[in-house]
């Protein structure tokens, strides 16, 4: 396929700055998307087992009763639990935040404080914001910035497919091991790239239409029903209370699923969360649950004491679907098990796609002139971002398991365990950079042999941060499943659950893939070009005289 030379040169321009400005927050965004596709896995996995007890339609009103005759403060936010991985028929949230969960035994109401760690809703947490924190007008910021990627992160696939166009046929599938470690990795980066490219597309559209979907659904709001407006997507927050939820007024769970049921016979209802009993005007019965194949839970909002539908997931109509697809598409749950264990394939083939990007066109450069300092110090960034996420993220499972019993939130534990690994990760790449070497003139090409002594610096390390950091993230990922194996010999803290060996295993899985990419890399590193942001060079003292200066 012949392309025009100008075409290919600004396709090429775009794809590389695209490319570079989008892809350190992308890899840490799919990193953690592959983990966040299992959140309510990876929260069981970072809980320890409890006997799990359900609530049933016809107990529902006493165990209502029960709560709010003792603890009248769970009318801002009331859950009851019917086919869910929860310890206990009812839980509510106090005015603190904190969770509370209680069981009806007869007329006695035992309530009782289990731990609950949301290691996975930090990870998805992590997905949508890159870990960039802060807000701007009640919005994520992180959320918003993403957006943007996003808008780049089309342009760079667009781009980037068009310029491997002209050798697509001879050069799909090809991995030439046995040229020069950079043709392997622009191999690799062009077989990732390719294969994945449906799926990059969809993310990215659909990325751009999460971070601004209030734009967007404002915008269609005057277009749906009443009913299908988004704002009533969730019910309203807790207020202040103003008044005694009135039981006597109170749509009960019975009633509610039989309205739920009108909408879909094959709806099975998973939990009723009730929130603002004490403000009728303002109250909402949230409605969770599930449709038979198909992943995504259905979801209803119904005023609690009105039995006004405020919002439907279920609607058939002309717009519902338009909004439901977004979500399905990026979650990839409309495709059952399989499908969603390809898309946690994907998303790790993504974040390798942005890495090895960002490294080929850093190694591409020229070695020389006053960028020779700034091409080794955004290598680091990407070797340090990269695998400091992996670092991160490993770091964070362990420390659910092995610091669970600190007096701290699951949620501090959780976040102050990542970005110590990420950050010191990040640092420790950068570090290596502060280490140059001068190489003899002779070892040049004869362009630079003559130049001042300023542009013959090698810094050495990020050969060295690379390896290191990816043994580590070996290790820490290795340790996962060693803690279910320490709780199998009920060594403690640590636990095993039954429910959530996949962890384990993929954690194994993945832990022995670093370890190989360790070691293929470290072979392949040995043959880097002198010019290389990958050579590295050995120790020596500067030749007297030397000006080994900043570039």
């Amino acid at each position: 396929m012949h392309i025009p030379t100008h075409t290919l040169k600004t396709q090429k321009n775009l794809h590389t700055w695209a490319g570079i400005l989008c892809a350190l927050f992308l890899t840490i965004c799919f990193l953690s998307g592959a983990l966040a596709l299992y959140a309510d896995t990876i929260d069981r996995w970072a809980t320890p087992p409890q006997p799990v007890h359900h609530a049933t339609p016809d107990n529902s009103a006493a165990h209502i009763r029960a709560v709010l005759a003792v603890h009248p403060e769970a009318a801002a936010s009331l859950t009851l639990h019917y086919a869910d991985h929860a310890p206990a028929p009812i839980s509510w949230t106090d005015k603190t935040g904190d969770e509370h969960w209680a069981t009806l035994d007869g007329d006695a109401l035992h309530t009782h404080h289990y731990p609950h760690n949301p290691l996975g809703a930090q990870a998805n947490l992590l997905h949508q914001t890159a870990g960039i924190p802060g807000t701007i007008g009640g919005e994520s910021l992180g959320l918003l910035i993403m957006g943007i990627i996003a808008v780049l992160y089309t342009l760079a696939l667009v781009s980037g497919t068009i310029l491997y166009l002209p050798t697509l046929i001879a050069d799909h599938f090809a991995l030439r091991s046995d040229k020069s470690p950079r043709r392997a990795w622009l191999d690799t980066h062009n077989l990732l790239g390719l294969t994945g490219l449906p799926f990059h597309l969809i993310i990215a559209a659909t990325t751009a239409v999460f971070a601004y979907h209030d734009l967007i659904y404002d915008g269609m709001d005057n277009l749906l029903p009443p009913e299908q407006h988004m704002k009533n997507h969730h019910a309203p927050p807790p207020v202040a209370s103003r008044e005694k939820a009135n039981l006597d007024r109170l749509i009960l769970p019975p009633a509610l699923i039989k309205t739920a049921r009108q909408q879909r016979p094959d709806l099975t209802i998973t939990r009723i969360t009730y929130r603002g009993l004490d403000n009728p005007q303002r109250a909402g019965a949230v409605l969770l649950g599930n449709i038979q194949n198909e992943s995504r839970p259905a979801r209803l909002v119904i005023n609690p004491y009105s039995g006004d539908i405020r919002y439907n997931s279920l609607k058939n109509d002309g717009y519902t679907p338009i909004i439901n697809t977004f979500f399905h598409l990026h979650l990839g749950d409309y495709g059952g098990s399989l499908l969603r264990a390809a898309y946690f394939i994907l998303a790790l083939m993504g974040a390798a796609l942005f890495y090895t990007g960002n490294l080929l066109w850093l190694d591409k450069r020229p070695a020389r002139g006053t960028f020779a300092r700034t091409r080794i110090r955004m290598a680091a960034l990407s070797t340090g971002i990269t695998l400091g996420s992996i670092n991160g993220i490993a770091l964070a499972f362990l420390a659910a398991r092995s610091l669970r019993h600190l007096p701290l939130a699951p949620a501090i534990t959780n976040t102050a365990t990542y970005y110590t690994a990420f950050l010191a990760s990040a640092a420790y790449a950068l570090w290596h950079t502060h280490n140059p070497t001068t190489r003899e003139p002779e070892t040049l090409p004869s362009a630079l042999a003559n130049r001042p002594s300023r542009y013959l610096l090698t810094p050495r390390g990020n050969a060295h941060a690379a390896i290191h950091l990816t043994r580590c993230a070996a290790w820490l990922t290795l340790a996962i499943p060693v803690t279910s194996l320490l709780g199998a010999a009920h060594i403690p803290p640590y636990y095993l659950r039954t429910d959530t060996l996949g962890v384990d295993i993929t954690a194994l899985i993945l832990g022995f893939a670093l370890h190989h990419i360790a070691r293929t890399s470290q072979r392949r590193l040995a043959r880097a070009r002198k010019d290389s942001v990958w050579y590295s060079a050995p120790k020596e003292r500067p030749p007297s005289g030397t000006n080994t200066g900043s570039t």
